[in-house]
């Protein structure tokens, strides 16, 4: 079952499209191809297990964005975030008796059903595990990082833009792409394949990164409009 969402502001992002390939000095597939990238790249910054307010982005020494996806950070918040929900669901206890699961799979299934819509646990039900009951949870769980970002690894692939293996390891079975070039237009269609309970994730971080994404394209459309003024001898 396919599973649509609706994308606010797309508008917007392709008036900016063809005014930036009006102004432009190269070709419009060349102005599309770069900012259809720039929106795959605003996807996996905005993707767990980067995400957050800012996204994923790298910066340089001045705080500008680099265009780059600081994935290694990213990785390592989603780590920090893990470790943190794993704490609120476990307590380390010594006896059998005391254990709440006969084997570290039931410790994990149980997690699996515990957890919310965003993958944390709510509140503090601490239930008495083994260390190694505990570890084998930890270890599937850090595991299984990168497996949404891995949704948006073909077009990734298409646009260029390289991914870590700890991403691109989940494969084409997270990712769908089809792109159609014809007389009457370029259509692009990135699926990322993932449950319904993380549509509302897609749809905002969709919105958010065609949001950026048209914002850049704008700039770049002042900075031209500027410069022509200035070639005509008009100064604000």
């Amino acid at each position: 079952m396919n599973l649509e969402v609706e994308v606010i502001g797309s508008d917007k992002f392709y008036r900016a499209l063809e005014m930036m390939a009006v102004t432009s000095k190269r070709t419009a597939v060349e102005v599309i191809n770069e900012n259809f990238r720039g929106v795959i790249r605003n996807l996996l910054a905005l993707s767990p297990p980067m995400g957050g307010k800012q996204g994923g982005f790298k910066f340089d020494a001045k705080g500008k964005k680099t265009g780059s996806v600081d994935f290694a950070g990213g990785k390592e918040k989603g780590k920090s975030a893990i470790l943190a929900d794993l704490n609120k669901a476990f307590k380390t206890v010594g006896k059998k008796s005391l254990l709440a699961f006969s084997n570290e799979q039931e410790a994990l299934g149980w997690y699996l059903g515990a957890r919310n819509s965003r993958k944390r646990i709510k509140g503090a039900p601490k239930r008495p595990a083994s260390a190694q009951q505990i570890n084998f949870v930890r270890r599937s769980i850090l595991d299984r990082q990168g497996s949404f970002a891995a949704g948006w690894s073909k077009a990734a692939n298409y646009f260029g833009i390289s991914l870590p293996k700890w991403i691109s390891k989940w494969g084409p079975a997270h990712s769908k792409l089809n792109v159609e070039v014809s007389e009457w237009g370029y259509y692009l269609t990135a699926i990322n394949v993932t449950s319904h309970r993380e549509a509302d994730v897609i749809e905002r971080i969709t919105a958010r990164a065609i949001e950026i994404q048209t914002g850049n394209m704008r700039r770049q459309i002042e900075s031209y409009a500027q410069q022509q003024a200035k070639k005509v001898g008009f100064t604000a």
